[in-house]
Formats: structure tokens, sequence, C-alpha cells
């Protein structure tokens, strides 16, 4: 997508655990784009804190952020946030949600757009309607409704995104792939290696994830991607929030087709599903 977008691939790409310290050396100049998504907040504070390092040994780079949802609870770190952010004088901040967006103008000096998240771009999928009633639901620190799997049981499968250790394996053999690339070729080489793994991760995630979806008629969710391909593969889904109303406010900020329900308490959630239960 980013290439199709860009005209063509990045010349470095990193995970938080792959450090910062080579980007000089693979792209000693141009724009540095960091992904979107919903750790623009002290839940994932590792995260977090590589984004605040590159602000701070990249100063002379103009830095973009793909949009995320913001959120805050510590003083702290949302202090050293914007102190970052002021202190970098080129950064892009997009917002994906109304509340994100307000938030960001309000207390970071930076350059703050509203934009859709990148999920959204995906073709949409056509596949036969599947059966039963699928609950997708988290199980880590943004869960609001920590009762949601057990209380679910009985409607039918209870689960969480698939488990990727194998795409991970592949992203392992990749990086080692991009080892033996620099030892025998290019830079270019070795990114480009590196890149293929991280895409076949993604690919294998998300193929995987559209195929849980689809084996269902009627999807339950806390989660914000599990609305969003819920709706780009044409699947009628009951939504909960998170822990901070992210999933909420991205819907109120984007609205929603006809097959997306926004549920707010267990009990409203049983009455809408007794009608399902039979499917």
């Amino acid at each position: 997508m980013f290439g199709r977008s860009a005209g063509r691939h990045p010349s470095y790409v990193a995970k938080v655990r792959s450090g910062i310290g080579d980007l000089e050396l693979h792209c000693p100049e141009g724009p540095v784009f960091l992904h979107g998504g919903g750790n623009f907040c002290d839940l994932w504070p590792g995260t977090h804190r590589f984004r605040l390092e590159v602000l701070k040994r990249r100063r002379n780079r103009h830095v973009i952020q793909f949009p995320q949802s913001i959120h805050f609870s510590d003083p702290a770190l949302f202090e050293a946030t914007a102190r970052a952010i002021s202190a970098h004088n080129n950064f892009h901040l997009m917002a994906r949600d109304r509340t994100s967006f307000a938030f960001a103008q309000k207390h970071f000096d930076c350059e703050v757009e509203l934009v859709p998240d990148a999920a959204h771009a995906l073709e949409p999928v056509v596949r036969e309607p599947g059966s039963g009633i699928l609950t997708l639901a988290r199980a880590d620190k943004e869960r609001k409704v920590h009762d949601l799997r057990a209380s679910m049981q009985e409607y039918g499968r209870v689960a969480d995104w698939p488990d990727d250790r194998h795409a991970r394996r592949r992203v392992h053999l990749g990086l080692i792939n991009t080892f033996k690339a620099q030892l025998a070729s290019t830079r270019a080489a070795a990114m480009k290696a590196r890149l293929d793994a991280y895409h076949d991760r993604a690919d294998e995630r998300l193929s995987a994830g559209l195929a849980m979806l689809t084996n269902a008629r009627v999807i339950v969710s806390d989660r914000l991607h599990a609305h969003i391909l819920s709706e780009v593969c044409g699947r009628r889904h009951y939504v909960l929030d998170n822990s901070y109303g992210k999933v909420s406010s991205y819907i109120d900020t984007w609205g929603a087709s006809e097959l997306t329900t926004v549920v707010h308490s267990l009990s409203q959630l049983r009455e809408c599903l007794n009608e399902h239960k039979s499917d």
C-alpha cells in the first residue's frame, strides 16, 4: 500500500526492537514515517518511547506519524511527548478520530491532520456468508468489559486474533536473509529482504483474521480493526468499546454502515444477540 502511494519502496524499515541506529546508514535523507495504530499512548510505553527516540535523534528530518489514536493517563509521559514534539519542529501528526485530533491540536506544537485508519484502503472482501456468532475479545490491558469472553461462551466461538508464531518465524528467517544480503550485496538488497519478511507476516495476519471473521455470520468485538474488517468483508457485527474509548470515538468520527451496531453493556448485547442464536 505504501509502495503504491509513494511510487517506491521505503529505503529503510525497522521494528521497535530493531532500533534506529542504522537509519542514517540506509536512509541518510528524506522523510521518516512512523506506522499508525493505537499505540500513541502510555498503555504501550515501549513503542511510544521508540517514537520519542526517533523525534529526539532525528530532529533534522521530516517525521510523519500515520493515523493513531491518542491517549495519556501518565502526566510524565504526556509532558515528555509534548516536549519532544515541540523540540523537533518538523513533525506531522495524523489522528484517526476527532477526540485524538482535538487533543493533539490543543497540546502538541505540530501540524495535525484528521485521517482515517489505513485499513479502510483494503479492497472489499466478497465471500459466502458464514455461520454462527464469533466473539473476538481483547485479553490485554485495553479491554474494558473484563467478563466479555466468559459471558459470550453460550453464543458460540470466543477467540482473539490468530496466533502468528509461524509468521513471526518467517520474519526471523527474513532477517537472517537480511544479514546475508548485507554480506553479499548492497544495503538496498538488505532492506528488500527485511521488507519482504515484514510483508509476509502482515499478509498472513490479515488473511488469518479475514478467514476468522468471514467464517462467522455475526461478530462481536471490542477491537477497532475487527470493526473495520467486518465492514470490509460485509459482516453484521456488534461493537463494544475499549478501555479508553477509541472504538466509539472512531465510529463517531467516520460513521459506519448498517452492518455495525454499537452496544454499551452486556445486557444490551445479549438482547441484540438472542435473535441470532439459532443462525
